[in-house]
């Protein structure tokens, strides 16, 4: 899909570098050492093809949408990731365990409340043109949010690694194109409607100019229903 042109692509990958800096001093907080982070990806997807963007059992999501209304898009982490930041937040340096290992309460708190703060940090990018909040909880597996199979959504994918280390993590946000409409300046496209009598009109207008044979089995089609 082409929803976003490059100028806006462009544009949006602006903003998302400046994600990037408050997410670096987020992580840096967080895990009480140097961590940076940067915008890697901005890519354009119908929705048929998330099986293929998201391993549903090899990563942990969290939603997010309009308060009280369905979810619009989701933040996925893989699920060893989860793990290593669980680890280090404790304050070790070695993971105990594989992706699918029990957190601790302790450790899973610790991490709910990073994982708040980047979704926070990330949907804040949005406002005021969308206001945006998490619509659920850090669970593995892909959320179930229903995205009509054609409808165009954004993949934007940061990597996050500590300083002077070669051990970099990729974290991304997959929603609606046209949550970011206003952020870029793209103008949606009004809805097209028409009233029963122009349906009727442009219905009829078509039959006319349809060769005779088949419109004659048409008419005769709709008499026999």
């Amino acid at each position: 899909p082409h929803w976003l042109n490059a100028d806006q692509i462009n544009r949006l990958a602006a903003v998302m570098s400046q994600v990037a800096a408050k997410l670096g001093n987020l992580f840096t907080r967080f895990f009480g050492r140097k961590f940076e982070v940067s915008p890697t990806a901005v890519s354009q997807h119908y929705a048929n093809d998330l099986p293929r963007l998201v391993e549903a059992n090899r990563v942990h999501c969290i939603s997010f949408g309009p308060e009280e209304r369905v979810a619009c898009g989701f933040l996925v982490i893989a699920s060893q990731t989860t793990a290593d930041w669980a680890t280090l937040l404790l304050g070790d340096t070695e993971s105990a365990g594989g992706a699918d290992r029990p957190l601790s309460s302790l450790e899973e708190s610790l991490l709910s409340d990073l994982v708040a703060g980047v979704l926070d940090t990330f949907l804040a990018s949005l406002r005021p043109h969308e206001t945006l909040k998490s619509s659920g909880r850090l669970s593995k597996g892909q959320p179930a949010i229903h995205f009509e199979l054609t409808e165009e959504i954004c993949r934007i994918v940061f990597q996050v690694k500590e300083a002077d280390k070669d051990n970099p993590s990729d974290i991304a946000f997959l929603l609606s194109c046209s949550r970011l409409a206003a952020l870029v300046g793209k103008t949606p496209a009004p809805a097209f409607r028409t009233t029963p009598q122009e349906s009727s009109k442009i219905l009829m207008e078509h039959l006319q100019q349809m060769p005779v044979t088949v419109t004659a089995r048409l008419a005769t089609a709709t008499v026999g229903f």
